[in-house]
């Protein structure tokens, strides 16, 4: 695994230009994507109430399919080769294992303190980034790591900000 950034964007494919940045273009698209995961959100803790979270996870799948599907027939199954099958797998079993605990926890916790407990993410890449594939993380990384996942009696409600 790459140590660094920059020794990450030597191993993306040719033909992807990573020296041509467009940071408000990216930080947009960004901002879309959260607004659209809250949307998720949303609508799973609506739907919840009157369909099992096994059912909402499928239908979402199924949906993805039916959007995917007619790109894919037209380039042909080609477009959907690649040369890494055992991470692609690894990577749906981990989306799958992720949507279904995120849609059982916006059935059972307010969706605001859901998406806030989503948002970890930055505790837990660097985590299992050292746990399996032992990549070194710079020091100056623990003590926020640290801070950020300290324990925590109550989430606070607006009232008492």
């Amino acid at each position: 695994m790459p140590d660094t950034i920059h020794d990450a964007r030597q191993t993306l494919p040719s033909g992807l230009d990573t020296k041509r940045q467009n940071v408000p273009l990216g930080a947009s698209w960004i901002v879309g994507a959260s607004a659209c995961s809250a949307s998720v959100g949303l609508l799973v803790q609506l739907a919840s109430h009157h369909a099992s979270s096994i059912m909402i996870i499928f239908t979402c799948y199924a949906v993805g399919c039916v959007i995917v599907t007619p790109s894919a027939l037209r380039k042909g199954l080609g477009f959907l080769a690649t040369p890494h099958l055992k991470l692609q797998v690894a990577r749906a079993m981990a989306g799958f294992i992720y949507f279904g605990s995120l849609f059982i926890a916006f059935r059972t916790i307010p969706l605001v303190d859901g998406i806030l407990l989503r948002s970890t993410a930055p505790i837990w890449v660097p985590l299992l980034l050292w746990m399996f594939w032992k990549q070194q993380i710079q020091k100056s990384i623990w003590g926020p790591i640290a801070l950020g996942s300290g324990p925590i009696n109550r989430i606070p409600k607006w009232d008492d900000i």
